[in-house]
C-alpha cells in the first residue's frame, strides 16, 4: 500500500485544512502524475490548474495545433 501525501492550507478565517492525496494519481486533464496538490484540488496537477502545461505536454499540444493548420 502506498503512503498518501498531505498538504495543509491556512484558510481566510485562520483555520487549517489538510488534504491527503496520491502524488502518483493521474491528472484528469493531462494524464501525468499529479505530483503536488493544486488550488483546484487533488485531481488536477498544478500545471493544468494554472493553464500552463508541462513542457512535454506543451510540445505535443503545439504539434497537434500545427498539424490541424495544414
Amino acid at each position: 500500500m502506498f503512503k498518501m501525501k498531505k498538504a495543509t492550507y491556512t484558510m481566510l478565517d485562520g483555520s487549517k485544512r489538510t488534504i491527503e492525496y496520491d502524488e502518483n494519481a493521474p491528472c484528469i486533464l493531462c494524464g501525468k502524475p499529479v505530483i503536488e496538490v493544486s488550488m483546484a484540488g487533488p485531481t488536477i496537477c498544478p500545471w493544468c490548474d494554472s493553464g500552463c502545461p508541462r513542457p512535454e505536454v506543451a510540445i505535443i499540444m503545439s504539434q497537434k495545433f500545427l498539424a490541424r493548420r495544414k
